[in-house]
């Protein structure tokens, strides 16, 4: 008969594990922090890390203001099922990035800020973790860059100087980002209204957006976004070429000097540029109206798409593989450009417009299947 003795676990603990060791037949024995909960600091090597108790189930507003790179992102639910904590860990390499954490439970808010006016060296980061419901609000200062992933937050606001900014799966009501000079990563999807503007170089490349209202813009950066699925959606640039690989909704897409290229559209679109050339494959739609004042206009449509067409340019071209009706040639004296009019496949209450004033508006017949790019990867399977 084998006796097994154990160590009384002390009373003010709220839980005890205990962890069997088969080979060394060795039981440990791990309690958590007691309540109320303080912080606990812990110093090692360039991280200190501090954890915070807070009211259960509530939902924080959590303020962060620092001159650092930020990263915010949740605890573990199964791990923390009361959402009664938050940890703030601290990576530098410099014991002068001293960072303040006031919690204010009467206004449910949490704020992260630095007294600091060191100059920061190398690359210290302040990783915050919270329950994943709570409104977030980050500002970081000079090269600074911030990290926000998924999180289910109702607002999430993120402002960078030269700094870039990363978000990755977010779940809310409303997401803005703002870079002084710093371009805008996202990975997943960010779900909800979406408003995303960046200055100078600073480009913007996103996954999938879903939600009522979209607003993107940039000065000489890009914008290259997976899939936008909105009710409203405004892409605008300065220089910047636009890529959309679907756009769902009504939307409106303007570049002054950048080229813009939609790999479908489906729903109602106006886009202009300036200087550039406008690409696109329409499935589905009420109004399309495309302009280019000096470059060139490609409008890809399926076979059985119906229409009311209005093309004008220099030169048009259409595919043969297209039965157009009806049609109406016109010369334009002041414009020196030529007008069709006419129906594709005895058109409907939609209406297809692209004007060219200095180039050529070509008009082609697409499969779904190539619209998508699949062709040459089922053909190689």
């Amino acid at each position: 008969m084998v006796l097994r003795t154990f160590l009384r676990i002390p009373v003010f603990c709220r839980r005890a594990f205990s962890l069997h060791d088969k080979a060394k037949n060795v039981f440990l024995a791990r309690c958590l922090d007691r309540d109320p909960l303080p912080h606990v600091t812990l110093h090692r090597a360039g991280m200190s890390s501090q954890t915070y108790g807070v009211q259960p189930f509530a939902v924080y507003h959590l303020k962060v203001r620092l001159p650092l790179s930020v990263h915010v992102s949740p605890l573990d639910p199964l791990e923390h099922p009361n959402a009664d904590k938050f940890v703030v860990d601290v990576n530098s390499e410099s014991d002068e990035h001293r960072v303040d954490v006031v919690v204010k439970d009467d206004e449910k808010s949490v704020e992260v800020t630095s007294t600091s006016s060191a100059e920061v060296e190398g690359k210290p980061l302040c990783h915050i973790m919270t329950p994943m419901n709570y409104d977030v609000a980050v500002q970081v200062s000079g090269a600074a860059e911030a990290r926000v992933e998924n999180m289910e937050c109702p607002t999430c606001v993120v402002k960078t100087e030269e700094g870039d900014c990363h978000l990755k799966s977010i779940k809310g009501m409303s997401t803005q980002v703002d870079t002084g000079g710093g371009s805008v990563y996202g990975q997943g999807t960010v779900l909800g209204n979406v408003d995303v503007s960046t200055n100078s170089e600073g480009s913007v490349k996103l996954g999938k957006l879903q939600g009522q209202a979209m607003s993107v813009a940039t000065q000489d950066g890009t914008i290259d976004i997976k899939d936008i699925y909105a009710e409203l959606s405004t892409l605008t640039s300065d220089s910047g070429d636009i890529c959309i690989g679907s756009m769902h909704g009504t939307s409106a897409v303007e570049t002054t000097e950048g080229n813009i290229t939609i790999d479908t559209v489906d729903g109602d679109l106006s886009a202009t540029t300036q200087t550039g050339s406008v690409t696109l494959y329409v499935s589905r739609h009420q109004l399309v109206d495309v302009t280019s004042e000096e470059g060139d206009i490609c409008i890809s449509v399926p076979h059985e798409l119906a229409t009311r067409l209005e093309l004008t340019g220099k030169q048009l071209e259409i595919d043969p593989e297209l039965r157009v009706d009806n049609i109406e040639d016109s010369w334009d004296e002041e414009l020196q450009c030529k007008t069709l009019k006419g129906l594709l496949n005895s058109g409907n209450s939609a209406d297809l417009r692209a004007t060219a004033k200095a180039g050529k508006v070509s008009l082609k017949a697409v499969s779904w299947l190539d619209s998508l790019k699949l062709r040459n990867k089922l053909a190689i399977s």
